[in-house]
């Protein structure tokens, strides 16, 4: 690792509008070393004519981290003052003295009171910011968005971030994991159950058993790493503080024989190997699971004799995604979509059962706006980003010609696909489906398909081939 490393690449800055931000920074002062796959930033941001709540950074239209405003740093408004008249100036200490004073009385009918919110409160005191966004979550170059929110819900767009972050690599870490991640990326109600029930019956693919096949303990995995390696980074003052007094006082007892070390180089090199470990121990932690849960589902050994390499454990949704195709060497991924019509049909007969997002707004055509906006970062943009190494499966082909899709699943994921193995699979899938009957909306999954030509109102039609007229374009259906 380089000494004062720094992921940032560019920063290209908008136009914020005057009527809505009065003074806006970023403070881009780096310290000694820098924690290549954490992106730090604070800053402060004033509001005009409405309160500038808080800060985002977005990956396309993804959230991956968010800070709110209200950071007491001398340092803000030092340099504040120096843009601020006097009077304005007076009023914000003004404002900061009774606060403090009001705190240490601890009278807390007044502090809670919000007369005395409404008496103390200082866009110019509360403007400050820290966010701390881990880079290993998106793809190691990729574009960021610093994104600011008002009090009434208007974004306003501060500046793009381009970063360029070392990437991690498990063959470097001297073997590869015994079990590859097959990630199963799909909306809701578009047939992952029933997905993720066919792959269980192959002999070579570990999936935990449990209906409605949404344990995912490997995401949980990963997120603790990632939560683990944003500690270290915040840490980073103590391990300067360590090589400090221990690594050149130690080289002075040698009589200046040993070269004395660079503090940023030292500390860069630890904190290297310690979030390497983190991630090392992750997938650990995941093969040491899955192997007992393969031992536990042994019986699977009889539809193809013994067990093959490589093996796989398949979750549905598996985040973050970029990270697993980056440490895993045999990663795969099955983008799996359905008419985005029929989805909509399903998911609001099945919101009458268990709510499903449909309660959260007033109308069905309003549903479908809704739909489609969780639906973009969580598809179709991962999609056209991975799409010429993931293997796409239409939910339509897969009840209508299963051997055929099975086949095309299993040689992507280079598995034995012979007939006897997919009608082996097919068999074994329809005898263990009882479960299934509470989760279909449909007669039977052939009836499912087309449904909206019978379920839909022509206006809801038109709401949700606007909605997602991006995506028909994109996975190849006809609107």
């Amino acid at each position: 690792m380089r000494e004062n490393t720094t992921p940032v690449e560019r920063i290209v800055w908008h136009q914020t509008s005057q009527e809505q931000v009065v003074d806006w920074k970023v403070d881009w002062s780096r310290p000694i070393y820098v924690n290549p796959y954490v992106l730090s930033l604070q800053g402060w941001i004033v509001g005009n004519k409405r309160r500038i709540q808080r800060v985002a950074l977005f990956f396309d239209s993804k959230e991956v981290a968010r800070a709110k405003l209200g950071l007491e740093r001398a340092d803000v408004r030092t340099e504040l003052k120096q843009n601020l008249s006097k009077f304005d100036c007076l009023v914000m200490d003004a404002k900061i003295l009774l606060r403090k004073a009001v705190n240490r009385l601890g009278v807390e009918f007044i502090r809670n009171s919000r007369l005395f919110e409404r008496v103390t409160y200082s866009k110019y005191y509360h403007s400050g910011f820290r966010i701390d966004c881990n880079l290993l979550g998106c793809p190691s170059r990729c574009k960021l968005d610093l994104v600011a929110f008002t009090s009434h819900g208007d974004r306003i767009p501060l500046c793009e971030i381009h970063i360029s972050r070392p990437k991690l690599k498990a063959s470097l870490w001297g073997r590869v994991p015994k079990f590859q991640p097959l990630m199963v990326t799909s909306l809701g109600r578009s047939g992952s159950t029933w997905m993720m029930h066919l792959l269980s019956q192959h002999p070579n693919i570990v999936v935990i058993k449990k209906y409605p096949y949404e344990v995912v303990l490997a995401r949980r995995i990963f997120e603790k790493a990632l939560e683990r390696i944003l500690l270290i980074s915040s840490g980073k003052l103590d391990i300067e503080k360590f090589f400090a007094e221990n690594i050149s006082s130690s080289n002075q007892d040698w009589g200046g024989a040993l070269p004395k070390p660079s503090l940023s180089q030292e500390a860069s090199q630890l904190l290297e190997q310690e979030i390497n470990t983190v991630i090392r121990n992750a997938i650990q932690e995941i093969d040491c699971f899955y192997s007992h849960v393969s031992m536990y589902y042994d019986d699977k050994r009889s539809l193809a004799g013994s067990l093959k390499s490589p093996r796989y454990f398949a979750e549905k949704n598996l985040a973050p995604e970029w990270l697993f195709w980056e440490v895993y060497p045999g990663a795969k991924e099955i983008f799996l979509v359905r008419d985005f019509r029929d989805m909509i049909c399903s998911s609001i007969v099945f919101g009458k059962r268990k709510g499903f997002g449909r309660e959260k707004v007033a109308t069905d055509e309003a549903f479908c706006y809704y739909r489609a906006s969780m639906a973009r970062p969580w598809i179709l943009e991962p999609y056209k980003r991975r799409s010429s190494y993931a293997h796409l499966v239409r939910y339509e082909d897969l009840i209508s010609d299963p051997q055929k899709s099975l086949k095309n699943i299993l040689d992507y994921l280079d598995l034995d696909s012979d007939k006897e193995v997919i009608d082996t699979m097919l068999k074994n899938a329809q005898k263990s489906s009882k479960s299934f009957r509470s989760h279909i909306t449909a007669e039977s999954p052939k009836s499912s398909i087309g449904r909206w030509k019978r379920d839909m109102s022509q206006d809801l039609q038109r709401a949700c081939c606007k909605a997602f007229q991006e995506f028909f374009e994109m996975f190849g259906y006809k609107m």
